[in-house]
């Protein structure tokens, strides 16, 4: 799935606006590069679920914007 960093806190915790509307939660461990992510990044990314609730997981930055900007 593709989406948009929304929001990211202090602690790493945070939040993607999928390309449907909905959001989901992610922690800074399921980042596969293991970089800090910024609000406005374009990321994709798999869902696992954890107790009836979705969270985003093995989220990558997406490289081609670079490219493009």
């Amino acid at each position: 799935m593709n989406g948009t960093i929304k929001r990211v806190d202090p602690t790493g915790h945070g939040i993607i606006q999928t390309e449907d509307g909905s959001k989901l939660p992610f922690l800074f461990v399921d980042i596969l590069s293991h970089r800090a992510l910024i609000a406005g990044e374009l990321v994709t990314f798999s869902i696992r679920t954890v107790q009836g609730k979705a969270f985003a997981q093995n989220i990558s930055y997406d490289t081609q914007i670079d490219k493009i900007t």
